[in-house]
């Protein structure tokens, strides 16, 4: 690999590491193109816990810049992970996809709006209600045009759901609509580094990347690409080829770089 565009940096609160610190990593390891993309922060103070504060996007970006500008020989892109708020609108296109800001938007839900407008946790989904509330969010958000790809689409996973009819609609759904729109989808090496759960047999797997997702992803024409999701300089790197064997083992489109449409 020699492209990764799913970083983050210690602004979000969970993570280490300025820009600097993974842009030397990155030429440690030959990686030619880098790209930040740190939470997303709201002006309502949505979820700021775990992600910068509003009032720190632009220094956000202007690390980024620094680093552009201190390591000149690495391609650097200012991106974020951004959940699809469309309860705010089109604050993401004015205010985020705009001059001086990002270049490009990863998809993320960690959270998702129900049908009664209430905000649902992703990472604990074990009904059939849930992961088609997942599933027609994502749908939803694909469908914006606002976002570049979609990083870790099969977080559903993460609750330990079975694979029945519901957990096979809601992928469905999710990779027809990546398709439709040709919208990448993430491997997300992230997931490697999380605790083993249990599958319905009482088997160990891992939260995510989610095997029969990706297997099912063979029947559609979508692309994906591998992204560390590093919240530490040094996993930049440390589990991309575990990634790169599910994407090889089920013949899947992996693409290096991702089409950034602004400069």
């Amino acid at each position: 690999m020699y492209s990764n565009y799913h970083t983050h940096t210690a602004l979000c609160k969970h993570a280490e590491g300025m820009p600097v610190d993974y842009c030397r990593e990155a030429i440690d390891h030959g990686l030619r193109v880098l790209g930040f993309s740190d939470h997303c922060p709201w002006p309502d103070g949505l979820w700021d816990s775990v992600r910068m504060a509003y009032s720190q996007l632009d220094t956000y970006f202007a690390a980024i810049q620094s680093a552009r500008e201190a390591f000149p020989q690495l391609e650097v892109h200012a991106g974020l992970e951004t959940e699809f708020r469309k309860d705010l609108g089109n604050f993401i296109p004015e205010n985020l996809l705009c001059p001086d800001r990002a270049e490009y938007l990863l998809l993320a839900l960690h959270s998702y709006l129900d049908s009664n407008g209430e905000w649902q946790d992703s990472w604990r989904l074990h009904t059939d209600e849930g992961l088609l509330g997942y599933a027609r969010h994502a749908v939803e958000a694909m469908q914006t045009g606002w976002f570049t790809a979609f990083a870790h689409p099969d977080l559903f996973a993460h609750g330990g759901c079975v694979w029945d009819d519901a957990a096979i609609e809601c992928s469905r759904m999710i990779l027809q609509t990546a398709q439709d729109c040709h919208i990448p989808l993430e491997l997300n090496c992230n997931g490697f580094h999380r605790k083993l759960i249990r599958d319905e047999f009482g088997l160990p797997r891992r939260p995510y990347p989610y095997l029969p997702f990706w297997a099912l992803a063979t029947e559609y024409d979508v692309q994906v690409f591998v992204g560390a999701d590093a919240h530490r300089p040094e996993f930049l790197f440390s589990t991309n080829e575990d990634c790169l064997a599910v994407a090889h083992y089920y013949g899947l489109q992996v693409i290096e770089t991702l089409p950034i449409h602004r400069t």
